[in-house]
């Protein structure tokens, strides 16, 4: 036998590991009564392990080593987010992608809805009932990915639940007949509705008690009122931080009072 920087070595330079009990200690390493360091080999953590230096110690006091051979293949990493659609409205149905993700397959995945930062219990799939408990909050869908290398979560977009929903149709320019429209190139935040929507319904009330900070919703991408409103008699012009392009067609389109 040999001792290499203190460590008893075989004549091939095989380190002697040897078993309980530990008598003493060398250079902070345990050793038995043959001075053989007492190593325990991929142990399963019990009670009364203890770290020291980041080295893990049994409650004999021997150095467990830990198998560090890698997991095949890769995690999951997502590279486009989930996107969430339906009506920013009580009783609709919002639903979610799984988003995009590489890594090993198989990759499973798992919903958890949220109202804010808290969790809704029970909203576990990749759609969801709005209630009325989740008026004025905002609803977001987190889905996680998992894979036998690991596991990641990416978030669909947050929607802001509100009360109040009208429908119009678009059209270019200033409103005549049609019931809503984006702005020019020259003002493209720019939005104006009719008070008379499609219905014949008349929202010019609804309209007056808007204010800078409410929103204006198209489906469930939302802008918000960045001036006081215009009441040009027969339809509204409201100034917003941002808009989403629109095409010809019909839209479900929300008022969101929240200032």
């Amino acid at each position: 036998m040999n001792y290499v920087n203190g460590f008893k070595v075989d004549n091939d330079g095989t380190l002697q590991v040897g078993p309980p009990p530990i008598t003493h200690y060398f250079m902070g390493l345990p050793f038995n009564v043959d001075d053989g360091l007492v190593l325990q080999v991929n142990a399963t953590p019990v009670a009364g392990d203890v770290y020291l230096g980041g080295t893990r110690i049994g409650p004999l006091g021997g150095v467990y080593a830990v198998d560090t051979t890698p997991v095949a293949g890769d995690a999951p990493v997502n590279t486009v987010a989930p996107d969430t659609t339906g009506d920013a409205k009580v009783g609709s149905v919002l639903t979610t992608t799984q988003g995009t993700w590489t890594g090993t397959a198989p990759i499973t995945y798992t919903y958890q809805w949220y109202q804010g930062i808290n969790p809704i219990v029970g909203a576990t799939t990749n759609a969801y009932t709005v209630q009325a408990s989740d008026l004025a909050s905002v609803v977001v869908c987190r889905v996680t990915a998992t894979n036998a290398a690991g596991g990641s979560t990416a978030s669909g977009p947050g929607i802001r639940i509100v009360s109040a929903r009208y429908n119009y149709l678009t059209n270019a320019g200033v409103p005549a007949s049609g019931y809503i429209s984006a702005g020019s190139a020259g003002a493209p935040n720019q939005v104006r509705i009719n008070e008379i929507d499609k219905d014949g319904v008349n929202h010019a009330g609804p309209f007056s008690r808007m204010r800078i900070g409410d929103s204006i919703f198209v489906g469930t991408q939302e802008g918000i009122i960045a001036q006081e409103p215009i009441d040009v008699g027969g339809y509204y012009i409201f100034e917003m931080v941002s808009w989403p392009v629109l095409a010809d067609g019909p839209y479900d389109v929300t008022l969101g009072f929240n200032t």
